[in-house]
């Protein structure tokens, strides 16, 4: 049964992460508009400050965002997805971060929410197979 938890886990964050890919790929294709004037664009570009990432791990705000949407298996497997990224990419203090959060989030849902409980024995299987 829990075998089965963690494989539907996976599997929902496959899908989650890959649509997300697809759309990252269609924003950075310019619209025709754009293409037609990059000289004016030029400039624009120049004078603007880049503003860094907000996010500091790759995907946390999806995590987030399905916890607030109360969609806790996509929570956790989203999680369960960084954690690969974030143990060899230097990420390690802010996917703990997250890992608790998810964690306290997904104990206080367990007491009304029958999928949150759900999601929390999948959640404390992940974290005990560390």
């Amino acid at each position: 049964m829990r075998c089965c938890t963690v494989a539907i886990s996976v599997g929902l964050g496959l899908v989650v992460f890959g649509c997300k890919k697809k759309e990252h790929v269609e924003e950075a294709t310019p619209p025709p508009q754009a293409a037609a004037a990059p000289a004016q664009a030029a400039p624009d570009q120049a004078q603007a400050p880049r503003m860094p990432s907000q996010e500091a791990l790759p995907g946390a705000a999806a995590v987030r965002a399905a916890l607030k949407k109360k969609e806790y298996s996509t929570a956790v497997s989203g999680l369960m997805m960084l954690r690969g990224p974030a143990s060899h990419g230097g990420d390690w203090a802010e996917y703990r971060q997250l890992n608790a959060d998810v964690g306290m989030a997904l104990k206080e849902a367990a007491r009304k929410d029958a999928n949150a409980a759900q999601a929390l024995q999948t959640y404390q299987l992940i974290n005990m197979n560390r």
